[in-house]
């Protein structure tokens, strides 16, 4: 009888490890379909994406207003991640948002958005589009 347990035992066991390490297997594949390596991830996209707005802006520059969909919609949680990421992909420069700074960063899928911001900033201003709703608006005499 305690033979049979013994083997019982030990099947069970084997058994166990087998099925851990199929789970496993099978989760690991799952995540590796959704998360392949060659996929750069919303970060990274969103940096390169930022790069030549950032090579524009001169390096002595280290406060940048920032005005986006979040000043004419309200908040929602898309506009404020964009927000949090270009702040990353701006650094060691602060980001802030206001219209204060020389060089404004917008961020606006909106027709109409530069023709909202126009009354606001300091005349002179230029503005340069960067695709996808990404402006950088320097104002002023400089």
């Amino acid at each position: 009888m305690t033979d049979t347990r013994q083997l019982a035992s030990r099947i069970l066991t084997i058994l166990i490890v087998l099925y851990s390490v199929g789970t496993g297997l099978l989760y690991f594949r799952t995540l590796f379909n959704t998360y392949p390596p060659a996929k750069p991830d919303d970060v990274v996209t969103w940096e390169s994406r930022m790069q030549a707005l950032k090579n524009e802006i001169p390096e002595d520059q280290m406060t940048i207003s920032y005005v986006s969909d979040w000043d004419t919609q309200g908040y929602n949680k898309d506009v404020h991640i964009e927000f949090a990421l270009t702040k990353y992909a701006l650094a060691p420069r602060m980001l802030v948002r206001d219209l204060q700074s020389e060089w404004i960063i917008a961020n606006s899928t909106e027709n109409d958005f530069i023709d909202w911001l126009s009354p606001q900033i300091r005349h002179p201003f230029t503005v340069q589009e960067f695709g996808n709703g990404l402006y950088l608006i320097h104002q002023g005499n400089k």
